[in-house]
Protein backbone atom coordinates (compact mmCIF):
# COMPACT_ATOMS: atom_id res chain seq x y z
CA UNK A 1 0.00 0.00 0.00
CA UNK A 2 1.36 3.40 -1.00
CA UNK A 3 1.76 6.20 1.47
CA UNK A 4 -0.44 9.15 0.50
CA UNK A 5 1.39 12.34 1.43
CA UNK A 6 0.46 16.02 1.58
CA UNK A 7 3.19 18.43 2.68
CA UNK A 8 2.48 21.54 4.76
CA UNK A 9 4.42 24.37 6.31
CA UNK A 10 3.55 27.30 8.54
CA UNK A 11 5.72 30.35 9.12
CA UNK A 12 3.95 31.53 12.26
CA UNK A 13 1.95 28.62 13.70
CA UNK A 14 -1.34 30.26 12.72
CA UNK A 15 -3.81 27.44 12.07
CA UNK A 16 -6.32 29.69 10.29
CA UNK A 17 -3.71 30.91 7.82
CA UNK A 18 -2.49 27.37 7.22
CA UNK A 19 -6.04 26.14 6.66
CA UNK A 20 -6.65 28.98 4.19
CA UNK A 21 -3.68 27.75 2.14
CA UNK A 22 -3.99 24.01 2.77
CA UNK A 23 -7.63 23.15 3.60
CA UNK A 24 -6.94 20.05 5.66
CA UNK A 25 -9.93 20.37 7.97
CA UNK A 26 -12.25 20.96 5.03
CA UNK A 27 -10.91 17.96 3.12
CA UNK A 28 -11.10 15.73 6.19
CA UNK A 29 -14.67 16.73 6.99
CA UNK A 30 -15.73 16.39 3.37
CA UNK A 31 -14.24 12.91 3.09
CA UNK A 32 -16.02 11.88 6.27
CA UNK A 33 -19.31 13.31 5.02
CA UNK A 34 -18.94 11.34 1.77
CA UNK A 35 -18.05 8.16 3.64
CA UNK A 36 -14.44 8.13 2.42
CA UNK A 37 -11.59 6.66 4.45
CA UNK A 38 -8.89 9.21 5.27
CA UNK A 39 -5.40 7.73 5.07
CA UNK A 40 -3.48 10.90 4.25
CA UNK A 41 -0.13 11.54 5.90
CA UNK A 42 0.54 15.24 6.47
CA UNK A 43 4.27 15.92 6.43
CA UNK A 44 5.05 19.16 8.26
CA UNK A 45 8.21 20.87 7.02
CA UNK A 46 7.98 23.94 9.25
CA UNK A 47 5.83 25.25 12.08
CA UNK A 48 4.64 21.90 13.46
CA UNK A 49 5.68 22.72 17.01
CA UNK A 50 3.98 26.14 16.84
CA UNK A 51 0.56 24.95 15.70
CA UNK A 52 -2.16 24.87 18.38
CA UNK A 53 -2.71 21.46 19.95
CA UNK A 54 -6.44 21.82 19.32
CA UNK A 55 -5.79 22.09 15.57
CA UNK A 56 -3.53 19.04 15.57
CA UNK A 57 -6.07 17.09 17.61
CA UNK A 58 -8.80 18.03 15.13
CA UNK A 59 -6.70 16.71 12.25
CA UNK A 60 -6.00 13.47 14.08
CA UNK A 61 -9.68 13.05 14.87
CA UNK A 62 -10.43 13.32 11.13
CA UNK A 63 -8.07 10.43 10.42
CA UNK A 64 -4.89 12.21 9.31
CA UNK A 65 -1.49 10.79 10.19
CA UNK A 66 0.67 13.75 11.24
CA UNK A 67 4.45 13.61 10.89
CA UNK A 68 6.93 16.20 12.14
CA UNK A 69 9.55 16.50 9.41
CA UNK A 70 11.14 19.71 10.72
CA UNK A 71 14.47 18.26 11.80
CA UNK A 72 15.04 16.48 8.49
CA UNK A 73 13.92 19.61 6.64
CA UNK A 74 16.43 21.73 8.53
CA UNK A 75 19.25 19.31 7.72
CA UNK A 76 18.41 19.44 4.03
CA UNK A 77 18.03 23.23 4.08
CA UNK A 78 21.58 23.40 5.43
CA UNK A 79 22.67 21.28 2.45
CA UNK A 80 21.06 23.61 -0.17
CA UNK A 81 21.69 27.15 1.14
CA UNK A 82 22.03 28.66 -2.36
CA UNK A 83 18.56 27.44 -3.34
CA UNK A 84 17.02 28.48 -0.03
CA UNK A 85 18.28 32.02 -0.60
CA UNK A 86 17.48 32.17 -4.32
CA UNK A 87 13.91 30.93 -3.86
CA UNK A 88 13.14 32.99 -0.74
CA UNK A 89 11.00 35.47 -2.66
CA UNK A 90 9.08 32.93 -4.75
CA UNK A 91 5.63 33.62 -3.28
CA UNK A 92 4.41 31.49 -0.41
CA UNK A 93 6.04 28.41 -1.90
CA UNK A 94 9.63 29.65 -1.54
CA UNK A 95 11.88 26.58 -1.40
CA UNK A 96 9.35 24.34 0.35
CA UNK A 97 7.87 22.91 -2.84
CA UNK A 98 11.34 21.63 -3.67
CA UNK A 99 12.14 20.67 -0.09
CA UNK A 100 9.12 18.39 0.33
CA UNK A 101 10.43 15.85 -2.19
CA UNK A 102 13.87 15.84 -0.59
CA UNK A 103 12.35 15.26 2.85
CA UNK A 104 10.07 12.50 1.54
CA UNK A 105 13.09 10.67 0.16
CA UNK A 106 14.73 10.64 3.59
CA UNK A 107 11.64 9.88 5.66
CA UNK A 108 9.98 7.26 3.43
CA UNK A 109 12.92 5.51 1.74
CA UNK A 110 11.91 3.01 -0.92
CA UNK A 111 8.20 3.29 -0.14
CA UNK A 112 5.48 3.79 -2.70
CA UNK A 113 4.20 7.36 -2.46
CA UNK A 114 1.27 9.23 -3.93
CA UNK A 115 1.80 12.91 -3.19
CA UNK A 116 -0.22 15.94 -4.17
CA UNK A 117 -0.53 19.63 -3.34
CA UNK A 118 -2.42 20.51 -0.20
CA UNK A 119 -4.73 22.87 -2.10
CA UNK A 120 -6.35 19.95 -3.89
CA UNK A 121 -9.83 18.81 -2.89
CA UNK A 122 -10.15 15.03 -2.70
CA UNK A 123 -12.94 13.86 -5.00
CA UNK A 124 -12.34 10.14 -5.55
CA UNK A 125 -11.76 7.56 -2.82
CA UNK A 126 -8.08 7.37 -1.89
CA UNK A 127 -8.15 3.58 -2.26
CA UNK A 128 -9.79 4.08 -5.66
CA UNK A 129 -7.02 6.44 -6.72
CA UNK A 130 -4.31 4.02 -5.65
CA UNK A 131 -5.97 1.08 -7.38
CA UNK A 132 -6.17 3.03 -10.63
CA UNK A 133 -2.57 4.25 -10.47
CA UNK A 134 -1.21 0.82 -9.62
CA UNK A 135 2.55 0.43 -9.75
CA UNK A 136 3.15 3.03 -12.45
CA UNK A 137 5.03 6.30 -12.23
CA UNK A 138 2.81 9.28 -13.07
CA UNK A 139 3.19 13.03 -13.14
CA UNK A 140 -0.22 14.59 -13.71
CA UNK A 141 0.00 16.80 -16.81
CA UNK A 142 3.78 16.98 -16.23
CA UNK A 143 3.06 18.95 -13.05
CA UNK A 144 4.61 18.42 -9.64
CA UNK A 145 1.17 19.04 -8.09
CA UNK A 146 0.32 15.30 -8.26
CA UNK A 147 2.89 12.54 -8.58
CA UNK A 148 2.58 8.80 -8.05
CA UNK A 149 5.90 7.12 -7.22
CA UNK A 150 5.83 3.30 -7.14
CA UNK A 151 7.77 1.40 -4.51
CA UNK A 152 11.42 1.23 -5.45
CA UNK A 153 11.19 3.82 -8.22
CA UNK A 154 14.23 6.10 -8.52
CA UNK A 155 12.43 9.41 -9.15
CA UNK A 156 13.31 10.85 -5.73
CA UNK A 157 16.97 9.91 -6.21
CA UNK A 158 17.10 11.73 -9.54
CA UNK A 159 15.25 14.68 -8.05
CA UNK A 160 17.72 14.92 -5.16
CA UNK A 161 20.76 14.64 -7.44
CA UNK A 162 19.44 17.37 -9.73
CA UNK A 163 18.57 19.63 -6.78
CA UNK A 164 22.04 19.23 -5.29
CA UNK A 165 23.64 19.98 -8.67
CA UNK A 166 21.41 23.04 -8.97
CA UNK A 167 22.62 24.26 -5.58
CA UNK A 168 26.30 23.33 -5.96
CA UNK A 169 27.22 24.11 -9.56
CA UNK A 170 25.00 26.40 -11.61
CA UNK A 171 27.33 26.17 -14.61
CA UNK A 172 27.06 22.38 -14.71
CA UNK A 173 23.30 22.53 -14.09
CA UNK A 174 22.94 25.00 -16.96
CA UNK A 175 25.00 22.84 -19.33
CA UNK A 176 22.91 19.77 -18.56
CA UNK A 177 19.42 21.22 -18.37
CA UNK A 178 18.84 24.79 -19.55
CA UNK A 179 21.62 26.15 -21.77
CA UNK A 180 20.92 29.75 -20.77
CA UNK A 181 23.31 32.40 -22.06
CA UNK A 182 23.84 33.46 -18.44
CA UNK A 183 24.12 30.44 -16.07
CA UNK A 184 23.00 32.67 -13.18
CA UNK A 185 19.52 32.59 -14.69
CA UNK A 186 19.04 29.04 -13.40
CA UNK A 187 18.47 30.59 -9.96
CA UNK A 188 15.50 32.59 -11.26
CA UNK A 189 12.35 30.43 -10.86
CA UNK A 190 10.44 32.37 -13.52
CA UNK A 191 13.07 31.31 -16.05
CA UNK A 192 12.60 27.59 -15.43
CA UNK A 193 8.84 27.44 -14.78
CA UNK A 194 8.97 27.40 -11.00
CA UNK A 195 10.91 25.53 -8.36
CA UNK A 196 9.97 21.85 -7.92
CA UNK A 197 7.73 22.18 -11.01
CA UNK A 198 10.66 23.48 -13.02
CA UNK A 199 12.93 20.69 -11.87
CA UNK A 200 10.37 18.00 -12.75
CA UNK A 201 9.94 19.49 -16.22
CA UNK A 202 13.71 19.54 -16.76
CA UNK A 203 14.03 15.90 -15.69
CA UNK A 204 11.24 14.97 -18.10
CA UNK A 205 12.74 17.02 -20.90
CA UNK A 206 16.18 15.42 -20.71
CA UNK A 207 14.72 11.92 -20.44
CA UNK A 208 15.89 11.16 -16.91
CA UNK A 209 12.30 10.28 -16.03
CA UNK A 210 9.47 9.25 -18.34
CA UNK A 211 5.80 10.11 -18.13
CA UNK A 212 4.50 8.43 -21.27
CA UNK A 213 1.12 7.19 -20.08
CA UNK A 214 -0.16 10.52 -18.74
CA UNK A 215 -3.12 9.01 -16.88
CA UNK A 216 -4.74 7.90 -20.14
CA UNK A 217 -5.72 4.52 -18.67
CA UNK A 218 -7.86 6.13 -15.94
CA UNK A 219 -10.88 5.84 -18.25
CA UNK A 220 -10.88 2.11 -17.55
CA UNK A 221 -11.60 2.93 -13.91
CA UNK A 222 -14.24 5.55 -14.63
CA UNK A 223 -11.87 8.30 -13.53
CA UNK A 224 -10.45 11.46 -15.07
CA UNK A 225 -7.71 13.86 -13.99
CA UNK A 226 -6.13 17.16 -14.95
CA UNK A 227 -3.79 19.48 -13.08
CA UNK A 228 -5.38 22.87 -13.73
CA UNK A 229 -9.03 23.87 -14.21
CA UNK A 230 -7.93 26.78 -16.39
CA UNK A 231 -6.09 24.42 -18.74
CA UNK A 232 -8.75 21.71 -18.80
CA UNK A 233 -9.21 21.84 -22.58
CA UNK A 234 -5.47 21.52 -23.20
CA UNK A 235 -5.42 18.52 -20.87
CA UNK A 236 -8.48 16.48 -21.87
CA UNK A 237 -9.77 18.14 -25.04
CA UNK A 238 -13.35 18.89 -26.05
CA UNK A 239 -16.22 18.46 -25.50
CA UNK A 240 -16.38 18.83 -21.71
CA UNK A 241 -19.33 18.24 -19.42
CA UNK A 242 -19.54 18.81 -15.68
CA UNK A 243 -21.96 17.76 -12.96
CA UNK A 244 -21.96 16.97 -9.25
CA UNK A 245 -23.78 13.87 -8.06
CA UNK A 246 -24.13 13.01 -4.37
CA UNK A 247 -21.37 15.46 -3.50
CA UNK A 248 -18.88 14.09 -6.05
CA UNK A 249 -17.73 15.93 -9.19
CA UNK A 250 -17.86 14.28 -12.60
CA UNK A 251 -16.22 15.54 -15.78
CA UNK A 252 -17.19 13.83 -19.04
CA UNK A 253 -19.26 11.46 -16.94
CA UNK A 254 -16.18 10.22 -15.11
CA UNK A 255 -15.28 10.82 -11.49
CA UNK A 256 -12.65 13.51 -11.06
CA UNK A 257 -9.61 12.38 -9.05
CA UNK A 258 -8.90 15.69 -7.35
CA UNK A 259 -9.91 19.31 -7.86
CA UNK A 260 -6.90 21.60 -7.81
CA UNK A 261 -7.82 24.92 -6.22
CA UNK A 262 -4.53 26.55 -7.11
CA UNK A 263 -3.81 30.25 -6.72
CA UNK A 264 -4.64 30.87 -10.39
CA UNK A 265 -7.85 28.85 -10.24
CA UNK A 266 -9.04 30.70 -7.15
CA UNK A 267 -8.26 34.00 -8.84
CA UNK A 268 -10.48 32.97 -11.78
CA UNK A 269 -13.35 31.46 -9.80
CA UNK A 270 -13.08 34.39 -7.41
CA UNK A 271 -13.56 36.79 -10.32
CA UNK A 272 -16.94 35.21 -10.93
CA UNK A 273 -17.83 35.47 -7.24
CA UNK A 274 -16.80 39.12 -7.12
CA UNK A 275 -18.85 40.00 -10.20
CA UNK A 276 -21.83 38.12 -8.82
CA UNK A 277 -21.55 40.09 -5.58
CA UNK A 278 -21.34 43.53 -7.14
CA UNK A 279 -24.27 42.64 -9.41
CA UNK A 280 -26.33 41.78 -6.35
CA UNK A 281 -26.64 38.16 -7.44
CA UNK A 282 -27.59 39.16 -10.99
CA UNK A 283 -26.54 37.49 -14.23
CA UNK A 284 -22.76 37.78 -14.61
CA UNK A 285 -23.08 36.92 -18.31
CA UNK A 286 -24.44 40.42 -18.94
CA UNK A 287 -20.80 41.55 -18.60
CA UNK A 288 -19.51 38.92 -21.00
CA UNK A 289 -17.28 35.90 -20.43
CA UNK A 290 -15.18 35.88 -17.25
CA UNK A 291 -11.62 36.66 -18.40
CA UNK A 292 -8.57 34.72 -17.27
CA UNK A 293 -6.76 36.26 -14.30
CA UNK A 294 -3.43 36.98 -16.00
CA UNK A 295 -2.64 38.75 -19.24
CA UNK A 296 -1.01 35.97 -21.25
CA UNK A 297 -2.36 32.92 -19.44
CA UNK A 298 -3.01 29.78 -21.51
CA UNK A 299 -2.08 31.59 -24.71
CA UNK A 300 -5.10 33.86 -24.39
CA UNK A 301 -4.41 37.58 -24.37
CA UNK A 302 -6.53 39.30 -21.71
CA UNK A 303 -6.73 43.01 -22.50
CA UNK A 304 -10.39 43.86 -22.01
CA UNK A 305 -11.81 46.49 -19.69
CA UNK A 306 -13.34 43.70 -17.59
CA UNK A 307 -9.92 42.05 -17.20
CA UNK A 308 -8.40 45.35 -16.01
CA UNK A 309 -11.28 45.95 -13.62
CA UNK A 310 -10.94 42.48 -12.06
CA UNK A 311 -7.16 42.73 -11.84
CA UNK A 312 -7.43 45.98 -9.85
CA UNK A 313 -10.12 44.49 -7.62
CA UNK A 314 -8.03 41.40 -6.89
CA UNK A 315 -4.94 43.46 -6.13
CA UNK A 316 -6.99 45.68 -3.81
CA UNK A 317 -8.31 42.72 -1.82
CA UNK A 318 -4.84 41.19 -1.61
CA UNK A 319 -3.51 44.41 -0.05
CA UNK A 320 -5.61 43.64 3.04
CA UNK A 321 -4.98 40.08 4.30
CA UNK A 322 -7.44 40.70 7.13
CA UNK A 323 -10.25 40.57 4.54
CA UNK A 324 -9.35 36.95 3.86
CA UNK A 325 -9.34 36.19 7.58
CA UNK A 326 -12.77 37.81 7.85
CA UNK A 327 -14.03 35.64 5.01
CA UNK A 328 -14.96 38.51 2.69
CA UNK A 329 -12.22 38.24 0.04
CA UNK A 330 -13.99 36.56 -2.92
CA UNK A 331 -10.64 35.67 -4.49
CA UNK A 332 -9.47 33.63 -1.48
CA UNK A 333 -9.43 29.85 -1.41
CA UNK A 334 -11.70 29.96 1.63
CA UNK A 335 -14.36 31.90 -0.29
CA UNK A 336 -14.06 29.64 -3.32
CA UNK A 337 -14.50 26.53 -1.17
CA UNK A 338 -17.50 28.02 0.59
CA UNK A 339 -19.21 29.07 -2.67
CA UNK A 340 -18.53 25.98 -4.77
CA UNK A 341 -18.64 23.22 -2.14
CA UNK A 342 -20.72 24.39 0.79
CA UNK A 343 -23.27 26.57 -1.06
CA UNK A 344 -23.22 25.24 -4.62
CA UNK A 345 -21.13 23.51 -7.26
CA UNK A 346 -19.01 24.51 -10.26
CA UNK A 347 -21.85 24.49 -12.78
CA UNK A 348 -22.36 28.22 -12.24
CA UNK A 349 -18.96 28.93 -13.85
CA UNK A 350 -18.22 25.78 -15.87
CA UNK A 351 -20.62 26.61 -18.68
CA UNK A 352 -20.50 28.08 -22.16
CA UNK A 353 -22.08 31.37 -21.11
CA UNK A 354 -19.27 32.39 -18.77
CA UNK A 355 -16.15 30.31 -19.41
CA UNK A 356 -13.34 32.39 -20.88
CA UNK A 357 -13.18 30.36 -24.09
CA UNK A 358 -16.24 29.65 -26.20
CA UNK A 359 -17.30 26.09 -26.92
CA UNK A 360 -15.43 24.26 -24.11
CA UNK A 361 -18.41 23.19 -22.02
CA UNK A 362 -21.55 21.34 -23.04
CA UNK A 363 -24.47 20.69 -20.74
CA UNK A 364 -24.93 17.09 -19.65
CA UNK A 365 -28.62 17.25 -20.64
CA UNK A 366 -27.86 18.52 -24.14
CA UNK A 367 -24.83 16.41 -24.92
CA UNK A 368 -25.32 13.19 -23.03
CA UNK A 369 -22.42 10.83 -22.39
CA UNK A 370 -19.02 12.05 -23.57
CA UNK A 371 -16.48 9.49 -24.82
Amino acid sequence: MSKIVVSAWSHNGNAEELEAAVPLLFNGRRMRQLGMRNRITVLFLKGWSDLPQAYRDALLELGYDLIDGQSVAKQIEARIPVLVEALSTWGGIRHYGLLRFLVMREMFPGEGIITFDGDMVINAELDEIEAALGDRFYVLDDSSCFISIPKGHDFLDHFRDAAFLWNDDQDAFNRRFTQFEDPADVLKPAKINGTDQGLVLLLLKDGTISNESQFSHLKEYGLIAFANWLMIEESIGRPITYERKNGVDYVRGRKLLVSHLSHDTCAYFGSFLYLKTILGGGDVATLGRVPLPYEHYAGERQDTDLFTFLLKARDSFNCFPQLTRLGVNPFSRTSVIRAFYEEGDFSSILNDRLWYREGCFESVADFGEVP
